[in-house]
């Protein structure tokens, strides 16, 4: 772009505009290479994503160019920021590998579970049956302990998400491990157990929730419902037996 006397297009050259402004004749050669740079705007120049485009007619007046195009740090955030589509479908994915280490894992960290809701039947040996019950209420503090964990690692982890969702889930994920500690300090007996259940639960729901509304993949979903109805049914088995 040169501003001076107006010119004519040369052999093999694009055709060049002649706009006149503030007395000046501003000549606009058209160009095929891609500009990534971000332009300064205001008076002389307006900001764009890629080249130089046409300006309109400025001999009706003073034009303001910052009132037709975004900031930089609007442009920055534009460029730098996934697409809502990119997100949902970086989270609904697993790859077979990722899914059945998670689904081991999870399967896996049922077996405590089991093997210490039994032995808390085991009415012969109050110390062996004491140990089941302490046992059972400290694993079950740590599992709902890291179920919100996993809010708390998704919220830093999905730049995608807006503040207001990330200020939830980070508020959220430390619910768990607060409501579960209380419950440990209940006296042993079956509304304990109850309250652990129902915890359990009431976590899945708040999850299933996040979850359709975030994109979580299906997978996830599907093997923490299998997860929090086996574990929440042997809480309500270890209730029983107080009963």
């Amino acid at each position: 772009m040169g501003v001076g006397r107006p010119r004519k297009s040369s052999p093999g050259m694009l055709p060049v505009k002649n706009y006149r402004y503030a007395g000046w004749y501003v000549n606009l050669q058209p160009t095929l290479k891609l500009n990534t740079s971000i332009a300064p705007g205001g008076e002389g120049g307006i900001r764009t994503h890629g080249a130089v485009t046409r300006t309109p007619d400025f001999e009706s007046g003073t034009f303001d160019h910052s009132a037709t195009s975004p900031s930089t740090d609007d442009c920055i955030e534009i460029c730098c920021r996934p697409s809502e589509a990119a997100r949902i479908h970086r989270m609904n994915s697993l790859t077979p590998e990722a899914l059945r280490t998670v689904r081991q894992l999870g399967y896996g960290g049922l077996l405590p579970f089991i093997a210490l809701t039994v032995l808390s039947f085991y009415s012969d040996n109050s110390v062996l049956q004491s140990f089941a019950h302490e046992g059972l209420a400290l694993y079950t503090v740590a599992i709902l302990s890291f179920v919100g964990a996993v809010s708390w690692g998704i919220a830093l982890a999905d730049q995608a998400l807006q503040p207001d969702q990330q200020r939830r889930l980070f508020v959220y994920s430390v619910l768990p491990s607060l409501v579960a500690w209380l419950i440990w300090f209940f006296p042993e007996g079956a509304m304990r157990w109850v309250a652990f259940a129902s915890l359990t639960f009431g976590l899945y729901l708040v999850d299933l929730k996040h979850g359709q509304q975030l994109g979580w993949p299906k997978e996830w979903l599907t093997l923490r419902l299998h997860l929090s109805a086996t574990v929440g049914l042997l809480l309500l088995l270890a209730a029983v037996g107080h009963l």
